[in-house]
């Protein structure tokens, strides 16, 4: 699902990351200052820390991990070997970064920062370069430089952004593109964690397209219409309701200010939440293109593009045959070479019939004037691709038959072993040895019915089931490790690459002999592939995450 040109984006984006103020971890000390108790998000973290802002912001973050929501003198405590300049240092570029999390607490003279470190934020950079990759394919070059000059900031003002452009590109121009990124939810406003500031941007700022037409609820409204207290505190009611679980953005952050990116006072960061949205909808195309053809996997994407904007913000909404005609007219959708799906109404409304009742489809009312309305069922498609991810994942661990009885218990759960032997057609030998295993593994679990109140092992049913979530759990923890082996030897290559032409040199630069240019060669093919591997075992994380 990843955009083309990832494995170069990738490469760009480690040569332009901020650089800490201390030399990068090497790889012969990473395993001494890496907890045992850490899981596998933990480590991956840390580790993109300490490869992109140096060792000293590693250990400040570790020890935040350990122990978050601490005060500057708390943390100085926690970190001995630090002084009070490196740790101010490495709070403000994490801060920057969107890394650390800063809280003021009390009031009054009892007043105090506190500060947390998040965990998602830091894995989150590992998708910079898919990111980058996606807006330039979708919206330009200009676009492209406008979120790599937010992503060099971490948080960057509209004068931020200019600079990053050379001074023969127009001003509007780089406006233009920022205004797009923002109205599609790329770059959201950095909204502070102090209430008493949430207050005042309240008053200060007006809301957007939260009352625009693309919106639920909104009547024409333009940008820059005030914005009444009623609109926040009920933004704030649908999030307690569960209303943002597809993404989880506040109505805070989509407010674009009078100007839009241009606006004064403003900070800019990413919003990941629109790029996942994104990136999880062509997995969805994909998906719905195999089981139901080619042109309904091009009209599912046309029916999560039209359902984007709310989805992102409010509870998922359903639109009109309509709107899904419309937002085919705006292009970004592509049909088959060989594609004869005509979007009309009659045809384009027979074909979302069909898909609900494929169940792919959610027909949400009949209203008398003859308006119906749809909603992908995003929940079952992302369950769909999550079984497929933990089938495949099981089948290359344990084999095909470990498969066969995951894919069996999935849709048939609470099994005793002799209906999972004649289901399966398995032999009982074989079959018993695969469950055990899976068992012992955390892929399978034991229900026990007991027919008497002694519990007796002879008068009991013992039910095969699978815990999704827990196995869910175990493959996403398991694949964030093998993504952290795989950070280490990449920074291994790239240190041994660097030792042998000097940092920043080129292999023209070297005065060797053939040997060694053979060995530089060879180091620089293994560190492409291993950006590969990572971005493609990204791409299941993506999809398996709910983040």
């Amino acid at each position: 699902i990843a955009a083309g040109g990832g494995v170069q984006q990738t490469a760009r984006w480690i040569e332009r990351r901020p650089r800490g103020p201390t030399s990068f971890w090497r790889c012969g000390g990473m395993t001494e200052h890496c907890r045992p108790n850490l899981n596998g998000a933990e480590r991956v973290a840390l580790q993109v820390v300490r490869q992109h802002f140096g060792e000293a912001a590693g250990v400040m973050c570790d020890a935040l991990m350990k122990r978050p929501r601490r005060s500057l003198k708390e943390l100085q405590l926690d970190c001995p070997s630090m002084s009070l300049g490196q740790l101010r240092n490495s709070l403000l570029i994490t801060i920057q970064h969107n890394l650390v999390r800063a809280v003021v607490e009390g009031a009054g003279k009892g007043k105090e920062c506190r500060y947390s470190f998040e965990t998602n934020e830091a894995v989150l950079r590992l998708r910079y370069p898919k990111f980058s990759a996606h807006v330039r394919a979708v919206h330009g070059a200009d676009a492209e430089s406008v979120i790599e000059a937010v992503l060099d900031h971490g948080r960057a003002s509209w004068e931020q952004i200019k600079a990053a452009f050379p001074p023969d590109v127009g001003e509007d121009k780089v406006r233009e593109a920022g205004d797009l990124l923002v109205d599609n939810m790329y770059l959201v406003r950095v909204v502070t964690s102090n209430p008493e500031d949430e207050q005042a941007s309240q008053h200060s700022f007006s809301a957007t397209k939260a009352g625009s037409s693309k919106f639920a609820g909104g009547a024409g409204s333009k940008r820059g219409a005030p914005m009444s207290p009623g609109d926040a505190s009920s933004s704030k009611a649908r999030k307690r309701e569960g209303g943002s679980v597809y993404a989880g953005l506040s109505l805070e952050e989509i407010c674009v200010p009078e100007g839009g990116i241009s606006a004064s006072g403003v900070l800019w960061r990413l919003g990941p939440e629109a790029f996942a949205w994104d990136l999880r909808g062509e997995a969805m195309k994909q998906l719905v293109a195999e089981r139901a053809g080619a042109d309904s996997g091009v009209l599912m994407h046309l029916l999560l593009k039209a359902v984007r904007s709310t989805a992102l913000v409010h509870k998922m909404s359903s639109v009109t045959v309509e709107q899904v005609l419309e937002r085919s007219k705006a292009g970004g959708v592509q049909l088959p070479a060989n594609s004869k799906l005509e979007l009309s109404w009659e045809n384009v409304s027979e074909r979302l019939m069909a898909l609900s009742h494929d169940g792919l489809v959610k027909r949400v009312s009949d209203n008398p004037g003859g308006g119906t309305t749809f909603q992908p069922q995003f929940t079952r498609l992302r369950t769909a691709m999550r079984q497929d991810i933990v089938e495949r994942v099981v089948e290359a661990k344990m084999g095909l038959q470990a498969r066969r009885i995951m894919g069996l218990l999935l849709h048939h759960p609470l099994l005793e072993s002799k209906a999972v032997w004649d289901l399966a057609m398995l032999p009982k030998k074989d079959a018993n040895e695969v469950l055990c295993r899976m068992f012992k593994h955390g892929y399978v679990g034991i229900q026990e019915v007991p027919r008497t109140a002694d519990h007796s092992a002879q008068r009991t049913f013992f039910l095969w089931y699978v815990d999704m979530e827990k196995v869910l759990r175990l493959v996403e923890d398991d694949m964030m490790r093998t993504m952290h082996e795989m950070l280490i030897k990449r920074e291994e290559k790239r240190q041994e690459s660097e030792d042998l032409v000097g940092i920043g040199g080129e292999v023209r630069d070297l005065d060797a002999a053939p040997a060694q240019k053979q060995q530089y060669h060879a180091l620089q093919s293994a560190i492409e592939r291993l950006e590969l591997a990572l971005l493609r075992l990204d791409e299941t994380l993506l999809l398996l995450s709910d983040d």
